[in-house]
């Protein structure tokens, strides 16, 4: 196989990891807001203590109202694998970039390897243009990774 087709095996890999990963974290913060928000619906809430309250029920996995050692390290081994994730994407965002103005225009994103897979089941750039600029910022480049990797796994495989 050639570089160029490893480091895009790699990177939808990766992508998949980060979809993973998110999903995952979403579902636990969507929980633990649902369980704050019902506990302190009649009580005003200052936004810092809220944000801690949904971290800490993240991390609360067994629901005891007590953080283990071992719930913690699982909560920030996983908050590292993300970051460690997104600065990966991020490296590949700006690689792809091919003119450095912070965005995939429209004249870049056909080079898009997740793009060029779909051929012309590809979504054009308007899907993922959120703020109607023509291009992709890096938060709508993640939104075209998590919608667009998984249906490239299969492709992926068979190489």
């Amino acid at each position: 196989m050639s570089r160029a087709v490893l480091t895009e095996l790699f990177v939808t890999a990766l992508a998949i990891g980060v979809m993973v990963l998110s999903m995952a974290i979403a579902v636990v913060l969507l929980f633990a807001s649902a369980t704050a928000q019902a506990a302190e619906a009649a009580t005003p809430v200052d936004p810092m203590q809220s944000t801690a309250s949904r971290l800490f029920d993240a991390l609360d996995t067994n629901r005891d109202q007590a953080l283990t050692r071992r719930e913690f390290q699982s909560g920030y081994d996983g908050l590292q694998r993300l970051m460690a994730m997104q600065a990966r994407l991020r490296g590949q965002f700006d690689a792809l970039d091919a003119d450095r103005s912070r965005a995939i225009e429209a004249r870049e994103y056909p080079g898009l390897e997740l793009i060029r897979r779909k051929g012309k089941e590809a979504p054009p750039l308007a899907d993922f243009d959120t703020n109607h600029d023509r291009a992709l910022d890096f938060a709508e480049y993640l939104a075209l990774v998590r919608r667009l990797a998984p249906a490239a796994t299969p492709g992926a495989a068979k190489q």
